[in-house]
């Protein structure tokens, strides 16, 4: 006996469509009709050593380093009149990178003479300096010269090392008394 099976024209075995199905959704299922790349991408960060004066966002910038106010004194005082730069109401605070080569340039201000600093009041002039440390100690700022407060660099806030004095000077006259120097923080 002869048995066979035909197939009707214009129609697929259900055995071929569902390997067909089977096969199409392995396919999809693994991402062939999808395409992906791989690469690499460069991340780079440039750090920069620096200081940043009383919290300041922005260690590159000019900035504010405060005012250094004598107070009110009389004409004929006797005893050294002390400063320091304060800003807010408080000393001017710095924090450097920990190991940063720090230099501090103070310039002659606007009524220096004879390398002296000197704070005026019309044609009247009083001399004061800058130093390094409080009550007229440490080292004296020379006019625009460089001087190393490396030690001061530790990541760890520290007062502006520039403290002002002025010694008892005769002939001085009544007056309010004003000058600005500038300050060049180098690290």
């Amino acid at each position: 006996m002869d048995i066979s099976l035909s197939q009707a024209p214009g129609k697929v075995p259900r055995g071929r469509l569902i390997r067909s199905s089977l096969l199409l959704g392995a396919m999809l299922a693994c991402g062939v009709a999808s395409a992906q790349v791989s690469g690499t991408m460069d991340v780079t960060l440039q750090l920069v050593e620096g200081c940043i004066v009383n919290g300041s966002s922005d260690p590159l910038n000019a900035t504010d380093f405060g005012t250094m106010d004598f107070g009110v004194a009389p004409t004929l005082f006797s005893n050294d009149l002390h400063a320091q730069a304060m800003l807010g109401g408080s000393p001017t605070r710095l924090t450097c990178t920990n190991g940063a080569t720090l230099n501090i340039r103070v310039g002659a201000g606007q009524n220096a003479s004879g390398g002296a600093r000197r704070i005026a009041s019309g044609a009247n002039f009083v001399e004061y300096e800058l130093r390094t440390e409080p009550n007229g100690g440490g080292q004296a700022y020379t006019i625009d010269a460089d001087v190393d407060l490396s030690h001061l660099a530790t990541g760890v806030a520290f007062d502006l090392p520039i403290y002002g004095v002025v010694h008892p000077q005769p002939g001085v006259t009544a007056g309010s008394y004003q000058d600005t120097v500038s300050i060049t923080l180098t690290f």
